[in-house]
């Protein structure tokens, strides 16, 4: 009983140890013909001379030469709206590090444009 269970331990490893030669043959193979190809193996970080539809070309970022009045887009932040009256309450932008409905009233924004200022 004893040699039997040790041939097919043998074995077993055996066949372990084959698929592990098959393994790294295959990936040998695929390197050396990537390598011949010119292919990538690994994706492209962003900056690279490498483009592929996954990573497209990064474009060169558009400059406004105006330093305040660009903004059409400004998030302001509401008080809950009271459950009785359905009032919304204060309309503001949130303090600077603070997480929680700490608004700050402002009547005009630098960096908006004046159309967004006048909603302000």
């Amino acid at each position: 009983m004893l040699a039997h269970a040790r041939a097919s331990y043998f074995c077993c490893c055996w066949r372990l140890l084959l698929l592990l030669v098959v393994v790294v043959v295959v990936v040998v193979v695929v390197v050396v013909v990537c390598a011949q190809s010119g292919a990538a193996l690994a994706p492209t970080h962003a900056g690279s001379s490498a483009h592929s539809p996954a990573h497209p070309p990064t474009l060169t970022p558009l400059y406004t030469r105006q330093v305040y009045g660009y903004r059409t887009k400004l998030t302001p932040h509401h008080d809950k709206p009271d459950p009785v009256t359905g009032a919304v309450g204060n309309i503001g932008f949130q303090r600077l590090g603070s997480r929680g409905m700490n608004l700050v009233d402002v009547e005009y924004c630098a960096i908006a444009t004046p159309e967004v200022c006048v909603g302000v």
